[in-house]
């Protein structure tokens, strides 16, 4: 479950409590997802509320689910893509940070989030030239959120 209201929120500067129910319900009911809307919230709310989404909201440059794509050829891979959840750029360069609301991050998915980071960091690198890039998995639960640093 990936909180898409988020994308929405970390663009606004400081939303009301009110104003983050009405986006998660809003999504909520878009995904059908109503049943896990209090849990939504709640990781919405701990996002928020965190030292790296204000880091963020600070930011020169912002951007949410940032499509990157490349050609390559590799074995039977052509295109590498993805939608990095939300990128931003201040004086040290650019952030890549992916939401991940697994119930726990450790030797069982950090491999396939490394390789997907670093991938996406590559990708930022070539559409941008920027050498400076770091990628950062924010994992979200109902009671905290914490940043992961996978490609400094």
């Amino acid at each position: 479950m990936r909180p898409r209201s988020l994308d929405v929120l970390v663009r606004e500067p400081s939303p009301t409590s009110e104003r983050i129910q009405q986006v998660c319900q809003e999504m909520a009911e878009e995904e059908e997802a109503v049943a896990h809307l209090g849990t939504v919230v709640s990781m919405v709310t701990v996002a928020l509320d965190s030292d790296t989404i204000a880091n963020a909201q600070a930011a020169e440059g912002l951007w949410t689910e940032l499509y990157l794509a490349a050609p390559v050829d590799y074995e039977s891979v052509r295109v590498v893509d993805g939608l990095a959840d939300l990128v931003y750029r201040d004086s040290s360069g650019l952030h890549i940070i992916d939401y991940k609301t697994d119930a726990s991050i450790g030797d069982h998915n950090l491999p396939h989030y490394q390789e997907q980071l670093a991938a996406y960091a590559e990708l930022m690198r070539r559409a941008t030239g920027e050498t400076r890039i770091s990628a950062s998995v924010l994992h979200l639960t109902e009671e905290f959120c914490s940043l992961i640093p996978i490609v400094a």
